[in-house]
């Protein structure tokens, strides 16, 4: 086998554990999120949601009206979090709290 050879193999080598370690750490976090986002409930204020998931990729402020059965209550700010393949949102109300929490897969 040439020094060519072996530099390339190494290259190779270097590149996949590099990628497993992208995709384990990803992993991890999603699955670190999913179990937090379990523990959050409608009503939990903006503060255990931060304490809960840590902090969020993005905070959009926001002002209009999210139905849900027959209440309209006012949001204030929408609350994101990401991975590669997920994303987790929190609707706060004017009061601080949680009107509305999804997860969705993302692709």
């Amino acid at each position: 086998m040439t020094r060519a050879h072996r530099i390339l193999i190494g290259a190779i080598l270097v590149c996949v554990g590099l990628c497993i370690i992208v995709i384990g750490s990803c992993e991890v976090r999603t699955n670190s999120l999913d179990r937090a986002y379990a523990q959050v409930r409608v009503g939990d204020t903006k503060d255990s949601v931060i304490a809960a998931l840590g902090e969020p990729s993005q905070i959009e402020s926001w002002l209009g009206p999210v139905k849900e059965k027959t209440v309209e209550p006012r949001t204030s700010e929408i609350i994101r979090y990401y991975t590669l393949t997920h994303s987790w949102w929190f609707f706060i109300d004017t009061d601080g709290k949680v009107q509305l929490k999804g997860h969705k897969f993302r692709f």
